[in-house]
């Protein structure tokens, strides 16, 4: 019996540690999607064209996008005007 509550105790533990790495992991992915949607209504604010894959799109767009493809990746292009000053900016899906 004794075995028993230690095996026991032992993967409640092991559960636990499995959740509480979880919810941190899920806490920092939100607020890097908040400070994503920030910095995208920035730019939209700056009248900078924004976009994903070729096709226009919105800030929340770009950042549900983002939340329903976990196992893609985006790269940012990043498109100057003749001053060097960003015009657009495009997400642009690569295979992780």
């Amino acid at each position: 019996m004794y075995l028993f509550l230690v095996s026991l105790y032992a993967f409640a533990a092991v559960v636990i540690t499995f959740c509480r790495n979880i919810k941190e992991k899920m806490t920092t992915q939100k607020e890097e999607l908040r400070e994503m949607f920030r910095e995208l209504k920035e730019y939209e604010k700056q009248k900078i064209d924004l976009g994903i894959n070729g096709i226009p799109a919105s800030p929340m767009q770009i950042v549900q996008a983002h939340i329903m493809c976990e196992d893609l990746g985006y790269m940012r292009d990043y498109v100057l005007n003749e001053k060097g000053d960003i015009k657009a900016l495009w997400f642009n899906h690569v295979e992780l």
